[in-house]
C-alpha cells in the first residue's frame, strides 16, 4: 500500500502544482507525455483500422495533438476530487487511468469528425 500511496501523493502534488503555475503545468505534461503517447498512438491504430480510414502524415499528427485537447478540463475534474480522496477510506482514482478517458475522447473527437468529413466527401 506505501508505494500505491507515495503514486497518489506524487500525483496529486503535480496536480496542484499545475493548477498554480504554468511551471507546474509544463512538469505535469512532460509527466504525462508518454502515457498521451501510447493511449493516443493505440487508440488511432484500433479506429482507423475499425472504420477503414486512412490518415495523411498531417492528420495522423492532428490526431496525436487531440489527445492533449482536454488535458486542462481532465486536471481540473481530478484536481476538484483530490479533498475527497484523500479522506481515509474514500475511494481514489488512479490518475493516469483517469487521464487515459480525457486522452481518448479527444483522439476520438477529432477522428470521428475527419471520418464523417470523409464521409460526406465520398457522397458528394
Amino acid at each position: 500500500m506505501g508505494a500505491l500511496n507515495e503514486k497518489f501523493e506524487k500525483e496529486v502534488r503535480l496536480v496542484i502544482a499545475a493548477m498554480e503555475s504554468e511551471r507546474g503545468e509544463n512538469e505535469l505534461a512532460k509527466y504525462l507525455r508518454p502515457l498521451v503517447e501510447e493511449v493516443a498512438r493505440k487508440y488511432m491504430d484500433d479506429y482507423t483500422k475499425k472504420f477503414s480510414l486512412s490518415l495523411t502524415e498531417e492528420q495522423d499528427r492532428e490526431a496525436f495533438l487531440a489527445g492533449w485537447k482536454l488535458f486542462h478540463f481532465g486536471i481540473k475534474k481530478y484536481y476538484e476530487r483530490i479533498d475527497e480522496m484523500k479522506k481515509e477510506g474514500a475511494e481514489r482514482y488512479d490518475f493516469l487511468q483517469y487521464m487515459t478517458w480525457f486522452i481518448k475522447q479527444g483522439v476520438h473527437t477529432y477522428l470521428y469528425e475527419l471520418k464523417e468529413k470523409q464521409s460526406d466527401a465520398n457522397e458528394a
